[in-house]
């Protein structure tokens, strides 16, 4: 199969929101702190101009302790 075009840019949303932004995004890592509900998109553009987004929801389910 043909090599596909590699990724020039990804932009990453957080609840909707653009929050970070790559260039030449390779070997690129993302960290956040989560504390409630959260949902992530990331959109990438190869150099052939073709699209790919995936999402995900984050969920924190808080367990208490009573000592």
């Amino acid at each position: 199969p043909p090599e596909s075009p590699p990724i020039v840019s990804c932009v990453f949303k957080k609840n909707g929101s653009t929050w970070k932004t790559f260039t030449n995004p390779t070997g690129s890592t993302v960290t956040d702190s989560v504390t409630g509900q959260t949902a992530y998109t990331i959109d990438c553009v190869d150099a052939a101009a073709k699209h790919s987004t995936r999402s995900i929801l984050v969920n924190v389910l808080l367990n208490y302790q009573e000592f």
